[in-house]
């Protein structure tokens, strides 16, 4: 009964927030622009469908190109970090969550270098990307004497200039962080796939035999260990699901070792 009730009120609850929503003439302290139908429509330009898209992209072009320095390593923030913050004085600072370069430095390559650049001919996109995968290549790619040779690290300790995988976790046993972070010299499988395709595209930008070559130790890498993946998922819903991947999720770099 309680829970009958409780789900009665939530409902009422939500159809009022609906109701309030066409009811405001503001938010977040500005003014509510409406088509003819009542339609919510962009803060920017209104009158010009799709211009709000454009200006907000630019805006945050603008952040990369002009990118704030990390007080410790005097790296762009966005080598070190997968966050920022206002510190309150103007400036900005990174996060202490680990870092997830694979994710930043392959979305500079397909966000900046090629979408952005594709749509606005500017190619300063190539420097900021060539800064952020040779920063990998140099700082973020196992030893070629390892078990899981030369391919890239998906994260990395906030702050770190090296990325060889995040140690925060490596002890964490509290339910706020077990299973968060892949710890020290391990690897994301599915991410050494993702960073092999943006190798390739960035090679097929600027013709710099390096970029190819780090694609096809990517590519080699999984070639090497595929299996054949299986299912006997026989419902809906998730938890039936029992599965082998192609390939592990994580893996120890240097033996192998699947996490």
């Amino acid at each position: 009964m309680k829970k009958l009730i409780f789900t009665f009120f939530f409902l009422i609850g939500t159809l009022v927030l609906v109701y309030a929503q066409y009811k405001v003439d503001s938010m977040c302290g500005a003014k509510v622009n409406l088509d003819n139908s009542g339609k919510l429509l962009a803060r920017y330009m209104p009158q010009k469908p799709g211009a709000a898209y454009e200006k907000v992209v630019q805006q945050a072009v603008n952040f990369w190109k002009n990118c704030p320095l990390s007080p410790t390593n005097h790296l762009p923030l966005y080598l070190t970090h997968c966050s920022m913050y206002r510190d309150g004085k103007g400036g900005f600072f990174g996060s202490d969550w680990p870092h997830n370069p694979i994710v930043v430095n392959g979305g500079i390559v397909q966000s900046l270098a090629i979408d952005w650049r594709n749509f606005t001919g500017d190619e300063s996109m190539i420097s900021i990307a060539c800064l952020a995968l040779d920063h990998q290549l140099k700082y973020g790619t196992t030893p070629s004497n390892w078990e899981w040779a030369s391919v890239p690290y998906a994260s990395s300790e906030a702050g770190e200039i090296i990325y060889d995988g995040a140690s925060k976790f490596d002890t964490a046993r509290t339910e706020e962080n077990i299973g968060r972070g892949d710890g020290s010299y391990a690897l994301e499988v599915d991410k050494i796939g993702e960073m092999g395709i943006h190798y390739l595209k960035f090679y097929q930008i600027t013709s710099e035999k390096k970029y190819l070559e780090a694609a096809i130790q990517c590519a080699d890498a999984l070639a090497k260990r595929v299996r054949k993946g299986k299912s006997d998922n026989k419902g809906l819903y998730w938890p039936t699901l029992k599965i082998t991947s192609p390939w592990p999720f994580r893996v120890k770099a240097e033996k192998g070792e699947v996490t």
